[in-house]
């Protein structure tokens, strides 16, 4: 959990970094975005096995 804040801490130092962010967020509403993730895990999967 340490290092997730200080991750999130060093990106705040970007300043433009969140909004665009929360931005590509609410263009993509998340749906897409799950959808290629799974699409990517079960690809990864497949190349593990």
């Amino acid at each position: 959990m340490h290092k997730v804040t200080s991750f999130y801490h060093g990106k705040t130092s970007l300043g433009g970094f969140f909004p665009v962010l929360i931005y590509l967020i609410k263009q993509v509403k998340f749906q897409p975005l799950i959808g290629s993730l799974r699409i990517l895990s079960n690809t990864l999967q497949l190349y593990t096995w």
